[in-house]
């Protein structure tokens, strides 16, 4: 009798936006001449420069999906974030898990989101996982111990990579060099009720010569409480998750304005964002966006100084501004990590923690990048990223997620570092933050003018902001 002809199993790569890792993870896959892989994509139709959704595009529905894997004899799907299932139940109604799972068909996900700034996102994320399936997930230290607590399981994390180079030479910067902050406002995120005053009443918990870092500690601080010490149920830490998500992201915002509007060297400032910014700040803002491709041009010129102000609770765990930064070997500096481990304190010299260390900072970035041990350190954790990032892809083309454990130790060193300053923050504060969590939960009110930033120029047009948008509505 003739004999049975093996069928090759194939990976489907259901790609969003035409990523650069799922790109090259299709390369490597096919990469010895065998079709491994099968490519599609999608657009979720997210516009990155204006931070705006528009029509998505390239989807597939249930039945012609369906129909690819049965006669491509695919046995792995691969795609980002939770785009392909949420796509697919909100037009077809259709839970896409089930089908993988009766195909018996394997579904991994690569999370690229937090997940906590929405009420809905975290629920999502463990509506939308089977824990049959593999799943990567960046940022241990702020979503492992919530995904545990959403008994998640076969959950893997994964880092952000920064340069494919093998070693970085920053350059320095011309003598008349301009500084560079390309943004998003956020100013509507203060349309919220009480969202204004929450973060002007987080703010107090800090003090102006160390405001950006203890902001940040502060948040994470508060988010440890919740887990390890708050007597309450599930759904109120959930809610105080999003809620403190909220504020913190709010927060970095209002402390962006308080950068822009406390520079006061001789260098030119060039902002570049939405509109709202123009209201805030029409002498700096430069009447729109700046594109990626603009901006890698203007940071490889030698002309301007990155200025940078994302939130970052350790650098194994950046975000993708500063992998920018890296990629173009442009001096940058930014708001301070809320911990590090001592082999990377050296870069505590590119960050600012107040006003007066922002400006002198600015000022004297070229004595800074000629620091050896601070580009030493700068590539010493570009190449321990390079290669978390090779185990990362390794562990995607072998399927062991295993592999990959060398970057969750690397964060894990941080989180030992932080948990006991949590404690101990706790500790001398626990009244005032059962206090502050009572006023978020009861939505009591917070008299901005008790704010040390109520007469910031900033603050009142923003209130007229907001009070413009509701008398509208």
């Amino acid at each position: 009798p003739p004999t049975k002809v093996e069928r090759q199993e194939h990976v489907l790569i259901y790609d969003t936006n035409s990523s650069d890792l799922l790109i090259d993870l299709h390369d490597k896959f096919n990469a010895d001449g065998l079709q491994k892989s099968l490519y599609r994509n999608m657009s979720t139709g997210f516009n990155s420069t204006t931070r705006t959704h528009e029509n998505a595009t390239g989807l597939m529905s249930p039945e012609e999906l369906t129909t690819f894997i049965i006669e491509h004899n695919v046995k792995q799907v691969i795609s980002i974030n939770m785009y392909l299932l949420e796509l697919i139940f909100k037009q077809y109604h259709i839970f896409i898990l089930a089908i993988f799972k009766k195909l018996d068909v394997e579904y991994i996900i690569i999370d690229w989101d937090l997940y906590g700034i929405s009420m809905n996102f975290g629920l999502n994320k463990a509506a939308y996982n089977y824990s049959g399936f593999s799943r990567y997930s960046i940022y241990p230290n702020i979503e492992e111990k919530w995904d545990t607590l959403l008994g998640m399981k076969n959950v893997s994390y994964y880092p952000y990579h920064f340069s494919q180079k093998q070693s970085i030479t920053f350059h320095s910067l011309q003598d008349n060099y301009k500084i560079l902050l390309a943004t998003n406002s956020r100013v509507k995120g203060f349309y919220q009720p009480l969202v204004l005053e929450r973060v002007l009443e987080a703010i107090e918990f800090t003090d102006d010569a160390n405001i950006f870092h203890q902001f940040q500690f502060w948040y994470h601080t508060l988010l440890y409480f919740v887990l390890h010490h708050l007597n309450c149920d599930q759904t109120t830490k959930l809610k105080l998750r999003y809620l403190l998500m909220n504020i913190h992201f709010q927060g970095i915002a209002l402390l962006k304005f308080e950068v822009i509007d406390q520079i006061s060297i001789d260098r030119e400032l060039l902002l570049f964002g939405d509109d709202l910014l123009g209201d805030l700040f029409p002498h700096y803002y430069q009447q729109r966006y700046c594109s990626l491709d603009e901006m890698y041009s203007m940071l490889k010129s030698k002309e301007y100084l990155y200025l940078q102000v994302n939130n970052i609770f350790s650098y194994p765990e950046p975000n993708p501004v500063m992998s920018r930064a890296i990629n173009a070997a442009a001096p940058f500096i930014g708001f301070p990590a809320v911990v590090k481990t001592p082999e990377l304190e050296p870069l505590q010299q590119i960050e600012y923690r107040g006003i007066e260390e922002l400006n002198h900072k600015l000022d004297t970035i070229n004595d800074i990048y000629s620091n050896t041990q601070v580009v030493n350190t700068l590539n010493t954790l570009n190449g321990q990223m390079a290669d978390h990032a090779s185990n990362f892809e390794l562990a995607l083309l072998t399927n062991q997620p295993s592999l990959n454990s060398g970057f969750h130790q690397h964060c894990l060193a941080h989180r030992y570092l932080f948990n006991p300053l949590a404690n101990h923050y706790i500790h001398q504060n626990q009244d005032k933050i059962e206090d502050f969590i009572n006023n978020l939960l009861q939505k009591r009110p917070f008299d901005i003018e008790q704010s040390r930033m109520a007469n910031r120029s900033y603050v009142k047009k923003i209130i007229a902001l907001r009070d413009s948008h509701h008398n509208i509505e």
